[in-house]
C-alpha cells in the first residue's frame, strides 16, 4: 500500500511531431498531465523526454524509455524513493543524492489512470494489434479484417470481448514481448484511452468530410472543378464568419480532399476539420435535398448522425445512448456507401475504433482530450526547431 499522505493521478501521452522547417523530421514527445486537476491548471502537460526520431533504434531506444518511465511510476506507487538504479545496478558516484534519500518516503504517491496516443502509439508501445492484423485489429474485442464493416447490434466483435489476459496472450503467441509500460502497478490495456482527435477529427471525421465535399461540388455552379472548389470554400469562409470560428482552413484545393489512387480525405488539423462538421450538416441539407437520389440522402442523413455526435463532445448534457447510437447509425450508413462507391466512399479500419469509442466507452470523449498534448507537443518542436549545425541526439535538446 502507499505510506504517503496523499495520492495522485497521472497520465501519459506520446505523439510525434514535426520540428524542422520542411517537416521531414519528427520529434518523439513524452508528457504527463494530472487529470484531477481542474481550471487553468488542468492544462499543465509535464514534458518527461524528447528526441528526435532520426536518433531511435527500432525496438530498443524506446524500450529503454518505457523502462526507466515504467521503474518511475513503480516508485510513485510506493510513495518511496528507489534504493538502486532502474535496471537494478547500485547507485554510482554521480547518484549520490539519489542514493541518500533510498528508501525514503517521496511525500506523495501516485498512480497512472490514463495513457493517450494514436494507434501507431499503442502499437509502438504495448504492442498491441495494428489496423491489418488478421488475427485481430483491436485489443478491446474480435474484430478482424473481415468483420470489423460489422455495425449492427448483431455484430459478433459486440460479444467477444478481450480482457487484459487475453491481450498479454495475444502478444506472446506473436512472439513479441511484453510492454515495460505493463509493469507499472494497475496498468493495463482499460487504462488505454481511444482518443477522439485520432479516431474521430483526424479519422472518420476526416474522411467523411472529404468524400461529403466532393459531393457538394457537384451541386455547386463553375465551368470547372476549380471554380466549385472556389465557390465551395467562398461558403465556408461565410460560415467562418457567423460561426467565429477559432479554427480555420487556409486555403482549399482538390489535392485536400483527394490524392490519386487514395480515398477521400479532408487534409487539415484536426480542429480545422471538428469546426467543419456543423457546416458540412446545414451544408448538407440545402445542397443534396434530392428525394430521388439515394446517395445524396444517406449522405445527409450521415451528416445529422456525425453533427449529433460531436455535440456530445460537451460535458453539458451529455447523453452516452445518444452518442452510442449516433454513431452506429452513421457507421451502418458509411458501410453502405462503401458498398455503393468504394472509390468515393471507401471506409477506414478507424470506423472500427470509433465504435469502441462511442458505443462501448461510457464516458464522454472531453475527458480523454489530446488537444492539449498536442500544443505542448508544439511547444517541445519549437524549443528543438534546428537552425543549423550537427544533427545529433546531443546537439538537438531532450
Amino acid at each position: 500500500g502507499c505510506r504517503s499522505a496523499c495520492g495522485l493521478a497521472g497520465a501519459l501521452w506520446r505523439d510525434g511531431v514535426p520540428f524542422n522547417w520542411d517537416r521531414t523530421e519528427s520529434r518523439e514527445a513524452w508528457t504527463m498531465s494530472l487529470p484531477g486537476l481542474a481550471g487553468t491548471e488542468g492544462n499543465l502537460r509535464i514534458p518527461m523526454t524528447a528526441l528526435s526520431h532520426r536518433h531511435l533504434k527500432k525496438h530498443t531506444t524506446m524500450d529503454d524509455i518505457m523502462t526507466v518511465l515504467a521503474w518511475s511510476f513503480q516508485q510513485l506507487a510506493a510513495g518511496v524513493f528507489p534504493a538502486c538504479r532502474h535496471d537494478g545496478k547500485p547507485w554510482m558516484n554521480e547518484d549520490k543524492k539519489r542514493a541518500a534519500k533510498a528508501g525514503k518516503s517521496i511525500g506523495i504517491s501516485g498512480l497512472v489512470v490514463d495513457v493517450k496516443g494514436d494507434w501507431k502509439f499503442f502499437k509502438e508501445a504495448f504492442r498491441l494489434p495494428q489496423h491489418n492484423e488478421k488475427s485481430g485489429i483491436c485489443w478491446k474485442c474480435s474484430a478482424t479484417p473481415d468483420t470489423w464493416r460489422q455495425c449492427g447490434l448483431d455484430a459478433s466483435w459486440r460479444h467477444e470481448r478481450l480482457s487484459h489476459w487475453d491481450v498479454i496472450k495475444r502478444i506472446l503467441a506473436k512472439g513479441d514481448p511484453v510492454s515495460p509500460l505493463f509493469s507499472i502497478p494497475f496498468v493495463t490495456t482499460s487504462v488505454i484511452r481511444i482518443d477522439w482527435l485520432h479516431v474521430a477529427d483526424q479519422g472518420v471525421s476526416a474522411n467523411f468530410l472529404g468524400s461529403l465535399f466532393l459531393m457538394f461540388l457537384e451541386k455547386l455552379p463553375g465551368q470547372s472543378q476549380q471554380e466549385q472548389l472556389s465557390e465551395l470554400f467562398g461558403m465556408i469562409k461565410g460560415f467562418y464568419s457567423q460561426a467565429k470560428c477559432e479554427s480555420r482552413l487556409q486555403d482549399l484545393t482538390l489535392n485536400m480532399l483527394k490524392k490519386s489512387g487514395k480515398t477521400p480525405k479532408l487534409r487539415g488539423r484536426a480542429a480545422d476539420v471538428r469546426a467543419l462538421v456543423p457546416f458540412a450538416f446545414a451544408t448538407a441539407q440545402t445542397l443534396l435535398a434530392d428525394s430521388d437520389n439515394p446517395m445524396h440522402a444517406t449522405a445527409q442523413a450521415m451528416a445529422g448522425h456525425l453533427n449529433n455526435c460531436y455535440g456530445q463532445l460537451s460535458p453539458e448534457g451529455f447523453d452516452s445512448e445518444a452518442l452510442a447510437e449516433n454513431c452506429r447509425k452513421f457507421c451502418l450508413l458509411a458501410v453502405a456507401m462503401e458498398g455503393k462507391e468504394p472509390v468515393n466512399w471507401g471506409v477506414k479500419s478507424k470506423l472500427h475504433l470509433f465504435r469502441e469509442r462511442c458505443e462501448r466507452s461510457g464516458y464522454r470523449p472531453s475527458r480523454c482530450w489530446t488537444d492539449r498534448e498536442e500544443d505542448s507537443g508544439g511547444s517541445l518542436a519549437k524549443i528543438a526547431h534546428r537552425k543549423g549545425g550537427p544533427n545529433t541526439a546531443k546537439a538537438v535538446p531532450t
